[in-house]
């Protein structure tokens, strides 16, 4: 008997080991009792999110309850229904009462922007490395596998200012997701499509799995090979439409993700040589891939969207061509596979490659030309279309990473054996100094199955050189005075600034101003239409950025008395749009008084402050006070009410700060002494 009582209580203890790990899945939000959705804080949720973030945690807990036994999955809310709208003091209650060892809150984002975020709370009682490593995790799953933008993974109050309630109080490590933008129309159409919707529950799937170090079956769903539909080379075949769920996001040759269906077909190669394979007759955005087996991985030669080519086939050997969708398509199609001769006559090669300049700054454009010619027996009419392409090369062999700069199509065949092409090259002004090739590439498309598909390339070296603001015929601007600048249609120069974090695209339109004292120079745009910036350099260098942008404005705290300074517009957008610009330099005076402080018709004390300052005008109304530090960061802006001309600036360590008081009549630039 006793053996029989060891027996059973090892048996329990082996069960309990086995199902260790358990998932708390958390869709948030929900509709009220009264079926509105301002449950909590009137703090309105869309449908879109509700229904998004249901259907996203169901799709997960299938997932985990059919491939992972050693889980157990619990979900905090599983349908939209009007009532179903836990609290987040019941989401974490109910994740603590399961003893969950990992907790996702389901989210989606709002308020103007695009891709996904993760958040984690440093104040949950698992550790915060934990935490910190199973957010890393499921962000970067859900960027790949959602073909996101890669927005941030953070613990929340250091971007928040706030902990998030259902992540402090629930003991597992735990972390919200927000998937993607509701009020971003591109962002929503992923949202609300359920091939997407299932790529998002496989980004949490597999997370989970290289989080806790699960094995799943099945980690990555994958097509049946075994049922595959076979194909004849030369012969279309006629593809019938699905509605079937996708089982593949992505493909090892390309480098975006696809929703599905997927429909698999085979050929069996009927020589050595290059293998086609043409989608056509289609509606959506359909795809296809050669694999070499039956996993996406194994993607072989070039994708070109609906039609591939793979130039080393062998013969014998069986190919899987795989039709796919990167917008969840299930549309009918025609397919047509080309298979390699077992000789081909055919050749096509490159002479007398010819560059019209051989040095070209970064944003110009030149003229190139060179003979196609072509060997065999085919007239043009009976030749597969040839085309020439242009690339810019670090050396002499074409890769994913050349830049293509022109191609096009042409009729060569036995009747038309040479055929002069000439194209305008324009070379991206973002590429950065130096020597390059420009490739010239003969049947680019590997539309023709030749005897030598390793001489279609002539290289010709080209030096690139920078292009650099024309600071010389810089518009001068005096302090205060407005000036109206014209548009412009001119190619960018500058793509970058060593005082921004985003990339421009100009044109610039650049300005000079002397301040003829010390203090704050500042900078503002108006009157304008597109996205225009506008930046302060020490000078003619786009790194010698000075100052803080503001976008439309900048400010430079630290200007000196008789030096230049040059003020570029630019844009992000490439607007090349009209403007008015404005530059005011404010003398900056100390101030190290304990009375008042007397700025003409501005007021500020006590000065030194141990936190409150008081403003007293004469004549104007004050709309704001604009806080910076002694490096010229914006701080804080306060907002003055003509019944509390106060500004509380307790919580600020003690030092020098620069109060900006605007007034609806002028506007001063004051230092303030906080002890």
């Amino acid at each position: 008997m006793k053996n029989v009582i060891i027996t059973f209580i090892l048996t329990i203890l082996l069960v309990q080991t086995v199902n260790s790990q358990i998932i708390v899945l958390d869709p948030g939000h929900g509709y009220c009792p009264d079926c509105s959705q301002n449950c909590q804080d009137n703090n309105i949720r869309t449908a879109d999110e509700i229904l998004t973030a249901v259907s996203v945690g169901n799709k997960t807990k299938v997932l985990l309850d059919n491939g992972c036994p050693s889980v157990t999955t619990y979900m905090t809310r599983t349908t939209s229904n009007c009532g179903d709208y836990p609290s987040l003091a019941q989401r974490s209650t109910m994740s603590n009462n399961w003893n969950a060892d990992r907790f996702l809150s389901i989210h989606c984002n709002g308020g103007g922007g695009t891709g996904t975020s993760t958040f984690w709370c440093d104040l949950s009682a698992a550790p915060n490395q934990v935490a910190e490593d199973y957010s890393v995790e499921i962000q970067a799953n859900m960027v790949n596998y959602g073909a996101w933008f890669d927005r941030r993974v953070v613990e929340d109050d250091s971007f928040l200012s706030f902990h998030l309630g259902v992540l402090r109080n629930t003991n597992a490590a735990g972390c919200l997701s927000e998937i993607g933008f509701v009020d971003t129309p591109a962002d929503l159409v992923k949202l609300l499509d359920d091939g997407w919707r299932d790529q998002f529950a496989l980004a949490y799937y597999v997370s989970f799995q290289n989080d806790l170090n699960i094995s799943c079956s099945g980690n990555i769903p994958a097509f049946d090979c075994s049922n595959t539909i076979p194909l004849t080379c030369g012969v279309t075949y006629n593809g019938v439409s699905s509605t079937d769920a996708s089982l593949v996001g992505t493909y090892g040759c390309n480098n975006w993700s696809e929703t599905g269906p997927e429909r698999v077909h085979s050929v069996v190669a009927s020589a050595n040589g290059k293998l086609k394979v043409e989608l056509s007759n289609y509606t959506g955005d359909l795809d296809v891939y050669i694999l070499g087996s039956c996993d996406p991985t194994d993607c072989l030669g070039t994708v070109f969207s609906d039609s591939a080519v793979y130039n080393s086939a062998i013969a014998g050997q069986t190919y899987y061509l795989v039709v796919d969708a990167d917008d969840g398509s299930g549309s009918a199609y025609d397919i047509l596979v080309t298979c390699p001769n077992s000789i081909s006559t055919e050749d096509i090669t490159i002479s007398n490659a010819v560059l019209s300049i051989a040095n070209v700054s970064a944003g110009q454009s030149l003229s190139v030309s060179a003979d196609l010619n072509y060997s065999g027996g085919q007239i043009a009419s009976n030749v597969v279309d040839i085309d020439i392409a242009y690339y810019l090369s670090t050396d002499c062999n074409l890769s994913v990473s050349d830049t293509i700069l022109n191609f096009s199509t042409e009729d060569i065949g036995s009747d038309n054996i040479t055929e002069n092409v000439t194209s305008i090259l324009g070379i991206p002004s973002t590429i950065s100094a130096g020597n390059y090739f420009i490739l010239f590439v003969g049947d680019n498309g590997n539309n023709l199955a030749e005897s030598n598909e390793n001489n279609n390339i002539v290289c010709v070296p080209i030096t690139i050189d920078a292009l650099t603001l024309d600071c010389n015929t810089a518009i001068s601007l005096t302090c205060g005075v407005s000036y109206s600048g014209v548009s412009s249609t001119a190619n960018s120069i500058v793509g970058t600034y060593g005082c921004n974090t985003w990339t421009e695209t100009g044109p610039e339109r650049v300005h000079a101003i002397t301040p003829s004292t010390r203090g704050m120079l500042t900078v503002k745009i108006s009157n304008y239409t597109g996205d225009l910036d506008v930046y302060i350099l020490g000078s003619c260098d786009p790194t010698d950025c000075l100052g803080t942008v503001f976008s439309d404005s900048a400010v430079y705290n630290s200007a000196i008395a008789g030096q230049t300074y040059y003020l570029v517009v630019d844009a992000d957008d490439g607007s090349g749009s009209a403007y008015d610009i404005i530059a005011n330099c404010a003398m900056i005076t100390d101030v190290s008084t304990n009375t008042v402080t007397n700025f003409n018709k501005i007021v500020l004390y006590p000065n030194p402050t141990t936190g409150i300052v008081s403003i007293e005008t004469a004549n104007q109304q004050i709309n704001r006070v604009e806080v910076f530090n002694t490096l010229g960061k914006l701080l804080d802006v306060f907002m003055v009410r003509e019944a509390d001309n106060t500004i509380d600036i307790s919580a600020y360590p003690s030092g020098f700060y620069f109060f900006k008081v605007i007034g609806d009549k002028e506007q001063k630039v004051i230092k303030v002494i906080k002890e």
